[in-house]
Protein backbone atom coordinates (compact mmCIF):
# COMPACT_ATOMS: atom_id res chain seq x y z
CA UNK A 1 0.00 0.00 0.00
CA UNK A 2 2.63 2.75 0.93
CA UNK A 3 5.60 1.19 -0.66
CA UNK A 4 7.96 4.50 -0.91
CA UNK A 5 4.85 6.32 -0.47
CA UNK A 6 7.04 9.19 0.29
CA UNK A 7 9.22 9.07 -2.55
CA UNK A 8 6.25 9.19 -4.51
CA UNK A 9 5.10 12.22 -3.47
CA UNK A 10 7.33 14.97 -4.47
CA UNK A 11 10.59 14.24 -2.46
CA UNK A 12 12.65 15.63 -5.01
CA UNK A 13 16.08 16.59 -3.18
CA UNK A 14 15.56 13.17 -1.45
CA UNK A 15 15.72 11.33 -4.51
CA UNK A 16 18.29 12.62 -6.23
CA UNK A 17 20.55 12.37 -3.13
CA UNK A 18 19.61 8.53 -3.18
CA UNK A 19 20.51 8.82 -6.99
CA UNK A 20 23.39 9.97 -6.04
CA UNK A 21 24.82 7.60 -3.48
CA UNK A 22 26.63 5.69 -5.53
CA UNK A 23 28.72 8.30 -5.77
CA UNK A 24 29.42 9.54 -2.03
CA UNK A 25 29.66 5.52 -1.69
CA UNK A 26 32.36 4.81 -4.07
CA UNK A 27 35.78 7.41 -3.35
CA UNK A 28 37.64 7.07 -6.88
CA UNK A 29 33.97 7.97 -8.53
CA UNK A 30 33.46 10.31 -6.15
CA UNK A 31 36.76 11.88 -6.70
CA UNK A 32 36.51 11.45 -10.12
CA UNK A 33 33.10 13.72 -10.04
CA UNK A 34 34.93 16.26 -8.04
CA UNK A 35 38.30 16.54 -10.64
CA UNK A 36 36.06 16.82 -13.21
CA UNK A 37 33.71 19.33 -11.49
CA UNK A 38 36.95 21.56 -11.05
CA UNK A 39 38.22 21.02 -14.77
CA UNK A 40 35.14 22.20 -16.01
CA UNK A 41 34.89 25.03 -13.56
CA UNK A 42 38.61 25.84 -14.58
CA UNK A 43 38.25 25.95 -18.39
CA UNK A 44 34.65 27.91 -17.66
CA UNK A 45 36.88 30.37 -15.98
CA UNK A 46 39.69 30.80 -18.67
CA UNK A 47 36.86 30.77 -21.02
CA UNK A 48 35.27 33.75 -19.46
CA UNK A 49 38.31 35.57 -18.39
CA UNK A 50 38.29 38.23 -20.75
CA UNK A 51 34.12 38.81 -20.41
CA UNK A 52 34.76 39.01 -16.04
CA UNK A 53 35.29 42.03 -14.70
CA UNK A 54 38.37 41.98 -12.34
CA UNK A 55 37.77 40.76 -8.52
CA UNK A 56 35.37 37.31 -9.48
CA UNK A 57 38.60 34.72 -9.41
CA UNK A 58 36.46 32.41 -7.78
CA UNK A 59 32.98 32.80 -9.24
CA UNK A 60 32.89 29.38 -11.46
CA UNK A 61 34.33 27.44 -8.97
CA UNK A 62 32.13 28.02 -6.13
CA UNK A 63 29.29 25.50 -8.26
CA UNK A 64 31.89 23.17 -8.94
CA UNK A 65 32.66 22.88 -5.21
CA UNK A 66 28.94 22.85 -4.44
CA UNK A 67 28.22 19.99 -7.29
CA UNK A 68 31.23 17.61 -6.01
CA UNK A 69 29.78 17.85 -2.31
CA UNK A 70 26.46 17.27 -3.31
CA UNK A 71 26.45 14.41 -5.66
CA UNK A 72 29.78 13.19 -3.91
CA UNK A 73 30.34 14.30 -0.54
CA UNK A 74 32.41 16.14 1.76
CA UNK A 75 35.62 14.52 0.85
CA UNK A 76 34.98 15.19 -2.40
CA UNK A 77 34.28 18.91 -2.11
CA UNK A 78 37.73 19.60 -0.11
CA UNK A 79 39.33 17.94 -3.23
CA UNK A 80 37.58 20.30 -5.43
CA UNK A 81 38.02 23.39 -3.17
CA UNK A 82 41.64 22.50 -2.82
CA UNK A 83 42.28 21.99 -6.55
CA UNK A 84 40.35 25.00 -7.34
CA UNK A 85 42.46 27.38 -4.30
CA UNK A 86 45.42 26.42 -6.08
CA UNK A 87 44.28 26.92 -9.80
CA UNK A 88 43.20 30.57 -8.60
CA UNK A 89 46.19 31.15 -6.61
CA UNK A 90 48.17 30.33 -9.66
CA UNK A 91 46.32 31.52 -12.59
CA UNK A 92 43.74 34.26 -11.47
CA UNK A 93 45.09 36.32 -8.42
CA UNK A 94 49.03 36.39 -8.36
CA UNK A 95 48.97 38.87 -11.68
CA UNK A 96 52.23 38.27 -13.80
CA UNK A 97 53.84 36.02 -10.83
CA UNK A 98 52.25 32.48 -10.24
CA UNK A 99 51.39 31.76 -6.13
CA UNK A 100 52.25 35.41 -5.38
CA UNK A 101 51.32 36.53 -2.00
CA UNK A 102 49.81 40.08 -0.52
CA UNK A 103 47.70 41.15 1.86
CA UNK A 104 44.85 41.31 -1.22
CA UNK A 105 45.75 37.57 -2.26
CA UNK A 106 45.90 36.02 1.11
CA UNK A 107 42.06 37.63 1.87
CA UNK A 108 40.60 36.35 -1.46
CA UNK A 109 41.86 33.29 -0.87
CA UNK A 110 40.74 32.93 3.17
CA UNK A 111 37.45 33.92 2.11
CA UNK A 112 37.06 31.48 -0.48
CA UNK A 113 38.45 28.97 2.16
CA UNK A 114 36.33 29.42 4.35
CA UNK A 115 32.88 29.78 2.21
CA UNK A 116 34.16 26.45 0.78
CA UNK A 117 34.45 24.62 4.30
CA UNK A 118 30.92 26.31 4.99
CA UNK A 119 28.64 25.09 2.02
CA UNK A 120 30.59 21.73 2.36
CA UNK A 121 29.51 21.42 5.89
CA UNK A 122 26.13 22.77 5.64
CA UNK A 123 25.52 19.97 2.46
CA UNK A 124 27.17 17.66 4.50
CA UNK A 125 24.72 18.37 7.46
CA UNK A 126 21.88 18.38 5.25
CA UNK A 127 22.51 15.11 3.49
CA UNK A 128 22.87 13.30 6.99
CA UNK A 129 19.72 14.58 7.56
CA UNK A 130 18.22 13.08 4.40
CA UNK A 131 19.64 10.13 4.90
CA UNK A 132 18.11 9.84 8.15
CA UNK A 133 15.27 10.93 6.83
CA UNK A 134 15.11 8.16 4.54
CA UNK A 135 15.58 5.65 7.38
CA UNK A 136 12.75 6.74 9.43
CA UNK A 137 10.23 6.96 5.83
CA UNK A 138 11.22 3.05 5.17
CA UNK A 139 10.15 2.73 9.12
CA UNK A 140 6.99 4.67 8.82
CA UNK A 141 6.01 3.09 5.51
CA UNK A 142 6.43 -0.68 7.28
CA UNK A 143 4.37 0.19 10.13
CA UNK A 144 1.68 1.93 7.75
CA UNK A 145 1.82 -1.59 5.90
CA UNK A 146 1.18 -3.58 8.47
CA UNK A 147 -1.70 -1.30 10.20
CA UNK A 148 -5.10 -3.01 10.05
CA UNK A 149 -7.60 -0.73 7.09
CA UNK A 150 -11.18 -0.38 8.04
CA UNK A 151 -12.89 1.39 4.98
CA UNK A 152 -9.75 1.72 3.17
CA UNK A 153 -8.45 3.97 5.80
CA UNK A 154 -5.36 2.57 8.64
CA UNK A 155 -6.56 2.35 11.69
CA UNK A 156 -4.47 2.28 15.10
CA UNK A 157 -5.84 1.40 18.45
CA UNK A 158 -5.38 3.58 21.01
CA UNK A 159 -6.71 1.83 24.10
CA UNK A 160 -8.82 -1.55 24.25
CA UNK A 161 -10.72 -1.44 27.36
CA UNK A 162 -12.99 -5.14 28.17
CA UNK A 163 -16.02 -2.88 27.42
CA UNK A 164 -14.86 -0.10 25.09
CA UNK A 165 -12.41 -0.06 22.48
CA UNK A 166 -11.62 3.55 21.28
CA UNK A 167 -9.96 3.44 17.69
CA UNK A 168 -8.41 6.82 16.07
CA UNK A 169 -8.79 6.61 12.28
CA UNK A 170 -5.48 7.96 10.33
CA UNK A 171 -6.23 8.77 6.68
CA UNK A 172 -2.49 8.94 4.65
CA UNK A 173 -2.62 11.05 1.78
Amino acid sequence: MADNFFLQNGWETERLLLKSSVFRSNAALGYATAFFAFIIALALRFALDAALPPGFPFLTFFPAVIISAFLAGSRAGVLCSALSFVAVWCWFLGGQEPFSINSGTALALGFFTFIAAVIIAVIEYAARALELLAVQRAQLNTIVETVPLVNGHPVLRAKATPSVTRCLVVTVR
